[in-house]
């Protein structure tokens, strides 16, 4: 919601603000994270297949615009923009094109990372934008529960086909994270996240520490 934005941005114990994106059928970029109102409403409708009029008008709460969230963080927040992928690659594209542009357009650029549990929008963002941080995400995989190195080392060569900066990972895989830790590249970085506030960031600095 505005009002969470707002909040966060005054707020210095949070030091950046993660967002999810889509498209609603007429084009509109809104913010919200589920794919549908199902789980938060109880109603069957999918958000890429109304207007977004339309959805103001099913919807029990208000759902903002992409660009009404850009005017409150502005250049005040580091941020992390979720791409939700509608499953059309040319889709997905043309949002990350659209949202690559207005952050240079409004100079946040370099405060701004991309982040998809969608392989091909990760590698599209790092083949088209290198200059931009992308963060590969995973809910649930195989390769943190079950101890085979093979299985982290194939998770480790999907990330690095991506291209992506960061393996994003939520909490409940950790019971692997020696494994997930031992056979990590140099040169990427293991995030771990929640359903929460919280989120942990695991990389050797220059004197070999974990941090």
């Amino acid at each position: 919601t505005l009002p969470a934005i707002a909040s966060a941005v005054e707020d210095e114990q949070y030091k950046f603000i993660e967002f999810d994106i889509m498209y609603t059928r007429d084009k509109e970029i809104v913010v919200h994270h589920d794919a549908s109102l199902l789980r938060m409403q109880q109603k069957t409708y999918d958000i890429r297949n109304l207007t977004y009029e339309e959805l103001r008008e099913v919807s029990n709460y208000s759902i903002p615009l992409y660009r009404e969230v850009m005017d409150i963080i502005s250049d005040k927040k580091k941020m992390n923009i979720e791409i939700k992928s509608s499953g059309d690659f040319v889709l997905d594209g043309g949002l990350v094109d659209y949202v690559v542009a207005d952050l240079g357009e409004r100079g946040v650029l370099k405060n701004a990372m991309i982040s998809s549990i969608s392989s091909d929008v990760i590698k599209y963002v790092s083949e088209k934008y290198p200059e931009i941080k992308t963060g590969k995400i995973y809910w649930v995989t195989y390769s943190t529960f079950i101890p085979f190195d093979f299985l982290t080392e194939e998770l480790y060569m999907e990330m690095n086909e991506t291209g992506a900066d960061y393996l994003m990972l939520h909490g409940s895989n950790i019971g692997n994270i020696d494994r997930i830790m031992g056979l990590k590249p140099a040169d990427k970085t293991v995030v771990i996240w929640y359903f929460n506030n919280e989120i942990y960031i695991i990389q050797k600095d220059e004197t070999d520490r974990l941090w």
